[in-house]
């Protein structure tokens, strides 16, 4: 059968010369989708389900090497309080569990784990909105 069909939501294309070409691996996230997902995670674990806002994915093009920079808010609207948080995704190396994060505009660091960057992320935050509220 050397016809171009296609099985509706079996991700099977046949080609025109007759090959199957699987195409389900193209639906699989990305290194920067599965990073933004696990840090939204650890902080919502954390926030009893709050999500971090993603509010920008911006391109570092830094000696010609283009990456992605993630950018987070955790906010609270009453308090005014809020926490961003920058992860550049080109500098992970999840096979080493070796991440960067700058949270509040300070350099990027180094963490172990996503959890660990949710985590220091929380408290800075929780910090700066007693401060916010109580004016400690």
């Amino acid at each position: 059968m050397n016809k171009n069909t296609h099985n509706k939501g079996s991700g099977d294309i046949i080609s025109a010369i007759g090959y199957k070409v699987d195409l389900t691996t193209y639906n699989e996230k990305s290194l920067t989708q599965r990073i933004g997902d696990a840090f939204k995670e650890a902080v919502a674990s954390k926030m009893d389900g709050k999500v971090p806002e993603h509010i920008r994915t911006r391109v570092d093009s830094a000696d010609k090497v283009y990456h992605p920079i993630l950018t987070f808010l955790i906010q609270d609207r009453y308090s005014g309080t809020r926490t961003t948080i920058q992860i550049p995704v080109g500098q992970a190396n999840p096979d080493q569990s070796i991440y960067f994060a700058g949270i509040n505009g300070k350099d990027y660091k180094q963490y172990s784990s996503l959890e660990d960057i949710g985590n220091e992320s929380v408290e800075i935050f929780r910090h700066d909105y007693l401060v916010d509220i109580i004016g400690i």
